[in-house]
């Protein structure tokens, strides 16, 4: 789960301390979406649900003031169109954008197929199209869904990564990138159709 990205083990309390707050329901409000990691591509979601604001479904936040939410391990800004991921340990300031969830047709995933290699790992992957929804295959005998996140971006649940497909100054998709938690953006090249 994605989850694991960004919350490591409750090793520390840094929040504890904190003084959370009540927020109305448009504060509230202003926190839920879909967010993305700028660094990675990763993405994560955030709800309202009985005056709280919960990561991805799973992890219930503490607001400590009408643009910071935190759990133990890390605080998420907003400040106006922007925001921040910052995790305790190691400290970092990570930027995410705010975006809309894509909810592609069966006709716009036909742009997303093809066999895919990496030259950093000698290996290749192909994304095909299986009951309108888009999988990729990562031996002879394995493939995955991929749950649409937002625009050219997806989850493969299976190996807890984020796909976001690559695309050229026309539009056309060229290659994807993958990200787990030891490894970012991890490319892989389309191959030309011609050569399929």
């Amino acid at each position: 789960m994605l989850r694991k990205i960004f919350v490591h083990p409750k090793t520390t309390i840094a929040t504890a301390n904190e003084k959370s707050v009540q927020l109305s329901e448009a504060a509230l409000n202003h926190f839920t979406g879909l967010y993305r990691n700028e660094r990675d591509g990763s993405s994560f979601y955030l709800s309202s649900k009985d005056q709280q604001i919960v990561f991805d479904n799973d992890l219930p936040l503490k607001p400590l003031s009408e643009n910071i939410v935190a759990s133990n391990n890390f605080l998420l800004k907003l400040d106006g169109g922007k925001a921040w991921y910052i995790p305790f340990s190691p400290r970092d300031t990570i930027p995410v954008v705010k975006l809309e969830p894509a909810h592609p047709l069966p006709k716009d995933l036909e742009a997303y197929t093809g066999i895919y290699f990496s030259p950093e790992t000698n290996s290749s992957v192909t994304v095909e199209i299986n009951k309108d929804s888009l999988t990729i295959r990562l031996k002879p005998t394995e493939s995955h869904p991929l749950i649409p996140t937002y625009k050219d971006g997806f989850k493969l649940d299976a190996l807890d990564a984020d796909i976001a497909f690559i695309r050229n100054g026309d539009g056309v998709v060229t290659g994807l990138s993958i990200s787990i938690t030891r490894a970012r953006n991890v490319v892989f090249k389309k191959a030309d159709s011609s050569s399929r």
